[in-house]
């Protein structure tokens, strides 16, 4: 199902929207912990799309209770969940203003205050709050052949960057332990938590019982993207100098150039496609 009507989201729009929103916190957030670095990451972020696809299952089924929380809940039961769901947004915008207000001043302008950048986030991402899941649904099929497309495109020009040797040089960094395998699992679970607020989704999408196919797809390319920045990471850094990074993926490209400096600040476009899957 590619389009919607009815002021609802196709399946197509649901799966772009999952990838757009997790992205660039999975990029930036999530690898900058040392935890899920390595061969530990790598596999994990393989193996846990098991866990996720029961999860999935797991939340359509719940959708249908969450679009009429008072009948399930009754009154005091739908303000608890509503307070504990509203808690979880409020925290994880904090974070994500909070990786703003690091990133910019770091790649972007190192004269512009942190703090000016997250409350103009604050200001662009609250102009939209009201335009509903449709007019969402429409931006990001625009743009996410943009988001993407660029994203794939950055990370097969850093990965000719690399070498092999530093996987040769350095084969600790691509042993997987049990403890750094748990450790790691449970950092992408944990960053997959936004998945909980799919129910809520899920009753302004067409066909919303079918939609497993579409969620699954979103997650899968998700971790797709992770599972190949850890590997360019570890292929353009080595293992001692990708611990050191604060936030590995912010210079990956500054050394990256065209032929003739046609375009020599490939690090611009890299951390504005990011922010833009930030901010989504």
């Amino acid at each position: 199902m590619k389009y919607a009507e009815n002021n609802r989201i196709s399946h197509r729009q649901l799966t772009r929207q999952i990838v757009l929103s997790l992205t660039a916190p999975f990029l930036l957030g999530l690898l900058s912990n040392r935890f899920v670095l390595g061969g530990n990451g790598m596999t994990a972020a393989v193996i846990v799309l098991i866990p996720l696809y029961f999860y999935i299952i797991f939340l359509i089924r719940l959708s249908p209770y969450y679009g009429s929380l008072p009948k399930y809940m009754g009154k005091w039961g739908s303000l608890l969940i509503g307070i504990f769901y509203l808690s979880f947004i409020v925290l994880t915008g904090t974070y994500l203003l909070t990786l703003v207000e690091n990133v910019v001043p770091i790649s972007l302008l190192s004269e512009f205050p942190g703090k000016a950048a997250s409350l103009l986030a604050v200001v662009v991402c609250s102009l939209g709050t009201q335009k509903g899941m449709q007019k969402r649904g429409r931006m990001g099929e625009v743009s996410y052949p943009f988001v993407l497309g660029g994203i794939v495109l950055l990370l097969v020009v850093a990965a000719f960057q690399g070498s092999l040797e530093y996987f040769k040089s350095n084969p600790e960094g691509l042993q997987v332990t049990l403890e750094g395998f748990v450790r790691a699992g449970y950092g992408i679970l944990a960053a997959f938590t936004p998945m909980g607020l799919l129910p809520f989704a899920l009753n302004n999408v067409e066909k919303a019982r079918s939609g497993k196919r579409p969620i699954f797809l979103g997650v899968v390319i998700t971790c797709l993207i992770f599972l190949g920045s850890l590997i360019v990471l570890q292929a353009n850094y080595g293992w001692e100098r990708l611990l050191q990074e604060e936030y590995p993926i912010l210079p990956l490209l500054a050394g990256a150039n065209l032929p003739g400096e046609v375009l020599a600040r490939f690090d611009v476009i890299w951390l504005a496609v990011l922010l833009y899957s930030l901010l989504f």
